[in-house]
C-alpha cells in the first residue's frame, strides 16, 4: 500500500492528517456533503471546495473530545458550533475540517445536522470582525483592520442575536437509513468511510444530475435537502 502522507500525494494534507487521526481514536466517521460528493463522482476532492466534511453520529463521540483531540494535533479550532451541530479547524494552508454531527427525528427518520447562517452581509462581517476570523477576500486589508475594533463588534454581533438579526438555523437533511451503513473506499492508499448507499445519499442532497459538475454551486438555495429556519430544528 501506497504512502498517503508522501509529497506525491494529491489529496489535501489535513484530509489526509485528519482521517488517520479518527482512525487512531476509533471515531465512527464518515465523509459528507461536497467532500463525498467529489470523492465519489471525481475521484477526489472538488477543487474549488475550500472545506472538508465529516459526518459523526450524535452521541457516538463527544465534541469535547473531538476538539481535544484535534487541538492536540496541531490543528487550531475555528469555530466550536456553540451549541450547535458542527466545530471547524484550521491548520496551514490546507483546507478547513469541518465536523457535522447528525441527530435523528424518529417519526420521520430523517437525520440532520445544524448549523447556522448569517442573516446577512452586515451580520457576517460583524462576527468576522468579532471573532477575528482569518479573512482573504476583496477587502482583505480594510477587514483586518477593523479587527482593532473587535470588542466593539463582539458586543453588537450579541444585540444582533437577540434581536434574532445575526442568524437563522440551517443545516442538511438525510434519510437515516442511507447513512447507517457505512463502508471505506481506497484513493492513494487512504482508506476512507463513506455511506455504501452513496449514490442515493448524493441524489438526495444534490438532486439527479449531481453528476454534473457546478462551480457556482449554492447549498443554501440550490439542494433539495437543505432546511433552513428561524428556530431550532427538532
Amino acid at each position: 500500500m501506497s504512502d498517503p502522507s508522501n509529497s506525491e500525494t494529491t489529496l489535501d494534507l489535513n484530509f489526509i492528517e485528519a482521517i488517520k487521526i479518527m482512525k487512531e481514536n476509533d471515531v465512527p466517521y464518515w465523509v459528507c456533503h461536497g467532500t463525498l460528493l467529489g470523492l465519489i463522482r471525481d475521484g477526489n476532492l472538488i477543487p474549488w471546495d475550500h472545506d472538508i466534511d465529516f459526518g459523526i453520529w450524535s452521541g457516538s463521540f463527544s465534541k469535547t473530545s473531538l476538539i481535544e483531540m484535534m487541538v492536540a494535533n496541531g490543528f487550531s479550532l475555528k469555530d466550536d458550533g456553540a451549541d450547535y451541530d458542527f466545530v471547524s479547524f484550521t491548520k496551514g494552508d490546507s483546507r478547513e475540517i469541518d465536523f457535522n454531527f447528525y441527530h435523528v427525528t424518529p417519526e420521520t427518520d430523517i437525520a440532520f445536522s445544524e448549523w447556522t447562517i448569517s442573516k446577512s452581509k452586515f451580520a457576517t462581517l460583524v462576527k468576522v470582525i468579532a471573532k477575528k476570523t482569518s479573512y482573504a477576500g476583496k477587502f482583505s486589508g480594510v477587514v483586518n483592520f477593523l479587527f482593532i475594533f473587535s470588542p466593539l463588534a463582539s458586543a453588537l454581533y450579541h444585540i444582533l442575536m437577540r434581536l434574532g438579526l445575526a442568524y437563522v438555523s440551517a443545516g442538511y437533511t438525510t434519510p437515516a437509513s442511507l447513512l447507517r451503513d457505512i463502508k471505506y473506499i481506497e484513493l492513494e492508499g487512504l482508506r476512507i468511510n463513506v455511506p455504501s448507499l452513496h449514490d442515493e445519499v448524493l441524489e438526495f442532497l444534490y438532486g439527479e444530475d449531481w453528476k454534473i459538475p457546478k462551480k457556482q454551486y449554492d447549498w443554501i438555495t440550490e439542494s433539495p435537502s437543505t432546511r433552513i429556519s428561524d428556530s431550532r430544528f427538532s
